[in-house]
């Protein structure tokens, strides 16, 4: 029978496996295959074959550089997976749990376009990656071949800093990449233009408050610096240290290496970033005033650290997006008085990428990231301003979208992304009779794009055409597309390595249609651009000749002749206003490049699908002749193996499991070569309990939160035999309904059958081992921990919670959130000895609602930045939370929070992220429960009132300090530690119990 279920265990392990391959961001996807080179396994299913034979050709020669670079020689093979199936652009390389990069193949975001090749600059990232922390000697690379290539000392002393540092500065050597992008290097300017240049130790990626991706910007420029200064022999060197455990800090590396501390060639690298010589308030220029107060005078609106983004206008007012809170605010133009109104929120959207108000001022078109899917998908609503009323568009994958009026009718355009490909679609709206509400989306138009090419923000050109940006290669232009007749028109940038972004219709400008739009050339900040564009073939670029502090972003024509753009700025972004009439400029003619009636569209009928040029993929490509099907035990054979083991044993008293380690043994996990199906095989022992146990661990899902499970089994033995089994399967999901609210359940059930071990070493235990003397002998600790009790026991325990959430942040400070969240659980339990007769004696089951409402403010006023004093509160309660109380309740009150967000002087190994004092009031209603106590809830409130529950309340002052570890991989915001210290006094208490109590705590979070 026990070999039975050891075979049973083992094989729903590899079972699991097989079954669950194709899940995480390859959910969905099922022809996959691995083409081999030199180097790499690439992965890739059917709709990534074109992205896949790129990578075929290139990826050893780029592999072959990264290396020369480093000075290092090429040892190690990659998988490499290519998924197609989630929409946003990104990459990842980790150690966990083996070497293996892993590619989302869409388009980039305009944040990212930074390179000809996106794919290709991503894949030199992710692989210099792969290289630096494989800088092993002999001895490494042979710990690496028996333990898995997780055991790394560079881990324990690089930070993240100099790991994006080394990425950074690698995808940048060819000219391209962030470092050479001007939109990117705005942060590191900005900070030193603002005097608010951080600290060397401030930026390894603790930091957990905007401007995040520090660590990237300042940690490319910083090390960049280094290589051209001392030489990429000594940072290699630097690097090799690391990573072969040759010092005991990266800075004692780095002090070794280039003979200067860390701290004093930050300092020649901050003096080293140039800026303009420019103000860094730009309030003080004339004709730029604050957008909320009109004057010169920084509003309150600007000083809170919000991020505003998404600026648009139309006929009816003017609209922007505090990215912060997710929250669309809309500001109505009166035209009686020739001003706008003071701007109210419309609606909250999480998530949002976009949101663009049409020219006539009646729908905003909604861009966003859904989790409502196995993996990430990009999708778009429309709002009605009028009616109140959302449309959701069907199709996925579109972003950028837009609402364009043309003879009457309303279109929507957005940019369709599949893999590298990228088409616009062009969907004829329908409205109701009263024109405030779309109901119903026709797909007529799609207009494809060469591959890698890529539209950016399309808006509405005011004359039933769509205009947006593009990017072929390096060379950025504006377009247009003519709904009525699909005619194109093209005005290339006329700078070299200029970039243009945020293009927008700013109606006529002395007989011309004018159009803004922001733009950089190398070294410049984003500048303020305008295109008018007449009846003839030429037309005329009028770009910023001068830099102002915060750049140009968003810019879009107000109808009080004055243009509003958002300024980012190192802690913020702000609206800002300026009069085009005291902008320096130059001017370029511009021709329109685009073939003549040459119409670069496809048209749609009712009866074709709607897959369109954006789901089309080339075939036949030779580099892919030999790819075999995909195997997941080629890569589950592959893992991390850890001389300790992961077991325990367990104990059930008075209604609750508590377990003691089984340290002693080993463990192997392993996930596939996308980070998910996690699995674990593990063996332990404890010589306290004299006993061993063997366990299987198996955690799988999708990409998303809409569902998850873990799958937990293990078998012990001691001495006596077969000793006892746990059985846990835990399984939830999170569904997003609405803008920003969701539906979860969660499920655990536990099965624990056999005999149990002690739970500690008692007094009395240690006076015989005195008295006898065994205490001295090392052997006589075998067995302590063993029960004398044989009987075994079987406990089944299931709890369910099924709730809805509406909670969401409503602005930028870390307490501004908002919204309630309601739930219910079942729990339902049974204990016996094992093989006794059923008995409902033994069984108990009950419901457990609960409720929590969260405010971002107590007191309705706006703290100044860094700090909060407006008292957000949230309120807890909870019918049934256990077998012995009724009703509980928490209400606890922010006095007063700061952000420090500094590395601790001449202590550079913690962070500290913020301190917190907080208030409590806690109070609860003790009664002898019983099974289906929650039908008996009228009864027992009448107990409650009548004064027969004993009730206990409590107030308590808490100081927090939150901290986050400084140093390798740990200095991350997904790891940090509160030191707390509370004083509470006991209002209504027991006779044992004392007035006041104080406590200090500890609780770390990863």
């Amino acid at each position: 029978m026990k070999k039975r279920l050891l075979a049973a265990m083992v094989y729903g392990f590899f079972a699991a496996v097989s079954i669950f391959a194709a899940d995480g961001v390859m959910s969905g996807e099922k022809d996959i295959k691995v083409v081999q080179t030199k180097w790499f396994d690439i992965i890739y299913p059917k709709d990534s074959e074109e992205s896949a034979a790129l990578l075929a050709d290139n990826a050893d020669t780029i592999y072959g550089e990264v290396c020369s670079s480093l000075g290092t020689e090429q040892w190690a093979r990659f998988p490499v997976v290519i998924s197609p199936s989630r929409d946003e652009y990104n990459a990842f390389f980790t150690a966990a749990y083996y070497n293996h990069i892993v590619l989302y193949d869409t388009l980039e975001s305009e944040s990212l376009a930074v390179s000809s090749d996106s794919l290709l600059s991503t894949f030199r990232h992710e692989l210099t990656h792969a290289v630096t922390y494989n800088m092993k000697n002999k001895f490494w690379r042979t710990v690496d071949a028996i333990f898995g290539d997780a055991v790394n000392p560079g881990w324990l002393f690089l930070t993240s800093s100099h790991a994006e540092g080394a990425a950074v500065s690698s995808e940048s050597m060819s000219g391209e990449g962030r470092l050479n992008d001007s939109y990117s290097a705005q942060m590191v300017r900005q900070a030193k233009l603002e005097g608010m240049f951080p600290g060397y130790a401030d930026i390894y990626g603790a930091h957990d408050r905007y401007p995040g991706n520090q660590n990237y910007y300042f940690g490319g420029a910083f090390d960049s610096w280094l290589q051209k200064t001392y030489g990429m022999e000594k940072y290699a060197q630097f690097w090799y240290k690391c990573v072969n455990f040759q010092t005991i800090h990266q800075s004692l590396a780095f002090k070794s290496v280039y003979d200067i501390s860390v701290k004093d060639a930050w300092k020649l690298f901050e003096e080293s970033v140039e800026v303009p010589d420019i103000p860094a308030d730009p309030l003080v220029n004339d004709g730029y005033a604050d957008y909320f107060s009109g004057t010169n005078v920084r509003s309150q609106e600007n000083k809170r650290e919000s991020r505003y983004t998404s600026l648009s206008a139309g006929e009816t007012g003017f609209a922007y997006c505090d990215k912060y809170g997710n929250s669309f605010w809309f500001s109505e133009w009166k035209d009686s008085i020739r001003q706008y109104k003071k701007p109210r929120k419309l609606f909250t959207v999480s998530n949002a990428t976009r949101v663009q108000l049409s020219a006539d001022g009646k729908y905003a078109a909604v861009s966003l990231t859904s989790a409502g899917h196995a993996v990430l998908k990009n999708e778009v609503r429309i709002y009605g301003l009028r009616s109140r009323s959302w449309y959701y568009m069907k199709e996925t994958g579109l972003r950028d979208a837009a609402v364009i009026t043309h003879s009457g009718r309303q279109y929507l355009a957005a940019v369709k992304t599949k893999s590298r490909n990228a088409a616009l679609y062009i969907y004829a709206l329908e409205e109701n009779n009263a024109g405030t509400r779309i109901c119903s989306a026709e797909l007529v138009k799609q207009i494809p794009f060469p591959a890698g090419t890529v539209p950016f923000s399309p808006a509405d050109s005011g004359d039933g055409s769509v205009v947006y940006v593009y990017k072929n290669g390096m060379n950025w232009s504006i377009r247009f597309y003519s709904i009525a007749d699909g005619t194109t028109a093209e005005y290339k940038a006329p700078v070299g390595r200029m970039v243009i972004r945020n293009v927008s219709s700013a109606g006529s400008y002395n007989g011309e249609k004018r159009y803004t739009f922001s733009w950089t050339k190398p070294g410049s900040m984003p500048r303020f651009g305008e295109l008018l564009t007449g009846s003839g073939p030429d037309a005329s670029m009028k770009l910023q000749s001068n830099d102002v502090s915060g750049g140009v972003y968003n810019p879009v024509m107000l109808k009080t002749g004055l243009v509003v753009y958002s300024g980012e700025f190192f802690c913020d972004w702000r609206l800002i206003t300026v009069d085009p009439e005291k902008i320096a400029e130059d001017t370029f003619i511009v021709q329109n490049e685009a073939e003549k009636l040459v119409p670069m569209v496809n048209m749609i009928n009712k009866n074709t699908s709607d897959s369109g040029a954006a789901d089309s993929v080339q075939t036949g490509f030779p580099q892919l002749e030999n790819a075999k099907k995909y195997n997941p035990f080629n890569y589950y054979k592959r893992g991390l193996l850890l001389p300790f083991s992961d077991n325990s044993t367990y104990v059930y008293k008075d209604g609750e499991f508590s377990s003691l380690s089984l340290p002693f043994g080993v463990t192997y996990a392993t996930s596939n070569p996308w980070s998910s199906g996690i699995a674990e095989l593990s063996a332990g022992y404890n010589p306290l309990t004299n006993s061993g146990a063997l366990k299987t661990y198996f955690k799988s899902g999708t990409d998303t939160s809409l569902f998850s499970y873990e799958l937990y089994n293990q078998v012990e033995f001691d001495r006596y035999g077969y000793k006892q089994t746990m059985n846990v399967l835990q399984f939830s999901s999170e569904i997003p309904v609405g803008n920003v609210s969701y539906i979860t359940f969660e499920n655990e059930t536990d099965v624990f059958e056999g005999r149990q071990s002690l739970t500690g070493i008692t007094n009395d235990m240690l006076s015989d081992a005195l008295k006898s003397g065994r205490i001295y002998n090392p052997l006589s600790a075998f067995g302590w921990l063993e029960s004398s009790d044989m009987t075994a026991l079987f406990v089944g325990e299931n709890h369910f919670s099924a709730g809805y959430t509406n909670i969401h942040r409503t602005g930028p400070g870390t307490y501004e959130q908002g919204g309630f969240s309601v739930s219910a659980a079942y729990l339902a339990s049974y204990d016996s000895e094992s093989g006794a007769d059923p008995s409902w004696s033994n069984f108990y089951q009950n419901l457990s609602p609960e409720i929590i409402i969260k405010s971002p403010c107590l007191l309705p006023y706006i703290c100044s930045y860094g700090y909060t004093y407006n008292f957000p509160f949230k309120i807890e309660s909870a019918l049934f939370p256990s077998e012995s109380t009724f009703l509980n309740n928490t209400e606890t009150v922010v006095l007063f929070a700061g952000e420090v967000q500094k590395a601790v002087p001449f202590f550079t190994l913690l962070y500290i992220s913020r301190y917190r004092l907080s208030a409590e009031y806690t109070g609860a209603f003790k009664y002898a429960g019983k099974s289906w106590d929650f039908l008996n809830t009228p009864e027992l409130v009448n107990q409650l009132f009548a004064g027969d529950m004993d009730y206990s309340d409590s107030v308590g002052l808490q100081a927090v300090l939150t901290m986050i570890p400084n140093f390798g991989v740990f200095a991350s915001y997904t790891a940090s530690f509160n030191l707390s210290a509370e004083l509470k006094y006991r209002i209504r208490r027991t006779d044992i119990q004392t007035p006041f109590y104080f406590e200090v705590g500890f609780v770390a979070s990863y």
